[in-house]
């Protein structure tokens, strides 16, 4: 399988296209949907009662807590699925980690 592969069954896969539309509706800076759903989708595996939907983003401006409990409450009113939010401007300092740059940096 190959990146092409990968992005076709992700745009083909409509559960996959309806949390990136639930997540867009926050408004999120530099957002990504990110690990265990993206691996169960890719390999064909379904997710599990432990699984979550991790979605990263990078805020800078606002990095409480409360505020990442706020929008996995929203979207679990719109999608009732077990959402995972972080954002990554405050991560470092949970994580022991220098700071991160972006959603990007923190991923890698």
């Amino acid at each position: 399988m190959n990146q092409a592969d990968i992005e076709q069954r992700l745009r083909e896969d409509a559960e996959v296209q309806l949390m990136l539309a639930n997540v867009e509706r926050l408004d999120l800076p530099d957002w990504w949907i990110c690990a265990g759903v993206l691996r169960s989708k890719v390999w064909g595996t379904d997710l599990n009662a432990q699984s979550d939907i991790d979605i990263v983003y990078f805020d800078p401006s606002d990095i409480s807590e409360a505020t990442e409990k706020r929008h996995e409450r929203q979207l679990c009113e719109w999608l009732d699925l077990p959402w995972s939010v972080k954002n990554q401007a405050r991560m470092h300092a949970v994580n022991d980690l220098p700071p991160y740059t972006s959603a990007q940096d923190a991923i890698a």
